[in-house]
Order: C-alpha cells, then structure tokens, then sequence
C-alpha cells in the first residue's frame, strides 16, 4: 500500500487578490506613485466636465477695439501678436486690426 501524503501548507494562508492589490496600493513605498495617479485622474475628470469651460478665455468681439483709445488698441494688437493659439484666433486678431 502507497504510503499517504500529507500536505503541509505554510502557516500563513494566502491572500485573496483584493486584499493583497489593497497592501500594495497602501503600501508606503508606492504612495508617491498612487497619489500622482488620482492626481492625474482627477485632472482628466475635470477637463472632461463642464467645468473645464472655465478655463477658456472671453470671447473677442470685432466692434469692441474701435471704441478704446489708441493706446488700447496698440496693446490689443501686441496682444493679438503674441498669441499663437490657432488660426480662428489669429482671424479674429485680424479683424481687429482693421
């Protein structure tokens, strides 16, 4: 007869996944990492929401250079000059020069 085999398991039992994804996101080693990725996280969810309209600046209106003094207008066009965004704006500094 075979003799019967006998397993010994160590006396730690295993971890489930959650419990060892868990330790290691809490792990302090690995914080700075974790905290950049909710930081990143959080900066993707608020330019993906209407909040992020915010940032955007006001819009330009074509009659509103013609009302300044000229000195206005002169920083108004350094200002357009200076501003290298795309070409929808560089139209709209255009305009404004005129």
């Amino acid at each position: 007869m075979a003799p019967k085999q006998v397993i010994v398991s160590s006396g730690r039992p295993q971890k489930g996944f959650l419990s060892a994804a868990y330790d290691e996101i809490t792990h302090p080693e690995n914080a700075t990492i974790v905290r950049s990725l909710l930081v990143f996280g959080a900066g993707v969810a608020f330019l993906h929401s209407s909040l992020s309209e915010l940032l955007l600046p006001p819009p330009f209106r074509v009659g509103q250079a013609a009302h300044h003094s000229p000195s206005e207008k002169m920083n108004s066009t350094l200002a357009c000059d200076a501003m290298f965004l795309g070409s929808s704006l560089m139209d709209t500094c255009i305009i404004l020069r005129q």
